[in-house]
């Protein structure tokens, strides 16, 4: 009976570890988009009005191709409901139209006053309708949660999107499993990555550039972290173990339950405008993850889980996975912060994790930020 309690505890205890860590990692069989899908994003835009505000009354929402699941950021940030959803948690994908509920309102307003207006104001009325009938997209779990995405566009403008998210979907919950294609070049850079677009600024192909270098030297994981405290030793910005500084306690201490005990804090990053104590806003690197602190949350992605690597100029900057509509969870070279031959380091850290923690085959597109199925 004792062994019973003891065996259930433990269990418990390392569930919630792997809870904390960012859920339970990816099954190796669990890829249902090929490598030309995967990555591929698509930009929602609601119409003004259609949350309460005085100067942006839009949401803005980025969904994205993973390779088991649906990545999900939204602006503002209290309107995500959700970050990502698991493919085969998916029980539908429908397409409805849309319209705002303060445009309703003024509708009846207008239909009202064209009583008395001889019917002057039923023309804007017709041409407001025309501009703001928009549409959204529901996706259904099967535990009966909704999500809803809104754009002021037809459903016809997004519908190869739709499709493939159907698609995907459907072998999903069929178990139909794509097998991963292992190149069998010991070329790290020609294993692991898909080149999709190259077309970056001079700043960030020269980061680009350095990671390959370091990639392709060989070098461990433990030497590139060498390589990145010996570059980062007299920058404030930065703090590490052997730093040991209050911009390091800040982050232990923001992070103290948010971490296991066996995951150790590589680097930090101050990504606000002043470093208070506790630090506003942060980015760390782990030993299992990339961890953004903003706004009193911590979002995290587990290297093995990284898929994508985008760039964007100006600003400089690279994103890990989905880009976010809020502009926070970014990595960006800024002339007196950090420039190209840290970030170069960074890169090559993160994808040398990730091709250590994930299964054989895995890729990591690299594209343009801007590269999407469309803006709608």
């Amino acid at each position: 009976m004792i062994f019973l309690f003891v065996s259930i505890k433990v269990y418990l205890v390392i569930l919630f570890t792997n809870i904390k860590r960012g859920g339970v990692k990816m099954n190796e069989q669990e890829i249902y988009v090929d490598n030309d899908l995967l990555g591929q994003q698509i930009l929602f835009r609601s119409a003004t009005g259609e949350r309460l505000g005085f100067f942006n009354s839009r949401i803005v929402s980025m969904l994205d191709f993973a390779e088991d699941r649906l990545n999900i950021r939204t602006a503002p940030k209290n309107y995500e409901k959700v970050r990502e959803i698991r493919y085969k948690d998916i029980a539908s994908v429908d397409v409805k139209r849309h319209m705002s509920i303060l445009y309703i309102i003024l509708f009846i307003l207008l239909a009202i006053g064209a009583i008395f207006s001889m019917g002057i104001t039923l023309v804007i009325d017709v041409v407001l309708f025309w501009s703001v009938f928009g549409s959204k997209l529901v996706i259904t779990t099967k535990s009966g949660s909704k999500y809803s995405f809104v754009t002021l566009w037809a459903p016809k403008t997004y519908q190869d999107f739709t499709e493939a998210l159907r698609q995907t979907v459907e072998r999903a919950n069929t178990g139909e499993y794509l097998v991963a294609n292992e190149e069998k070049s010991e070329n790290i850079v020609e294993r692991l990555f898909i080149q999709r677009d190259m077309d970056m600024s001079k700043t960030c192909k020269e980061s680009w550039n350095i990671m390959v270098d370091e990639l392709c030297s060989g070098k461990t994981t433990d030497e590139l972290i060498s390589s990145l405290y010996e570059k980062c030793s007299s920058n404030s910005d930065f703090t590490y173990p052997e730093k040991n500084n209050t911009f390091y306690s800040g982050v232990c201490q923001v992070l103290s339950n948010a971490i296991g005990a066996d995951e150790k804090i590589i680097l930090a990053i101050n990504s606000a405008l002043r470093c208070a104590n506790p630090p506003k806003k942060f980015i760390a690197l782990t030993s299992e993850r990339i961890i953004f602190y903003y706004n009193k949350r911590i979002h995290s992605v587990a290297y093995e889980d990284v898929y994508k690597l985008s760039f964007m100029s100006p600003p400089n900057s690279w994103f890990v996975n989905s880009f976010p509509p809020n502009g926070e969870e970014m990595f960006m070279m800024v002339s007196g912060t950090f420039g190209a031959d840290i970030m170069g380091l960074i890169l090559a850290l993160i994808s040398r994790f990730s091709d250590e923690k994930s299964i054989r085959g895995h890729k990591i597109v690299i594209m343009s930020a801007n590269d999407k199925f469309g803006s709608y």
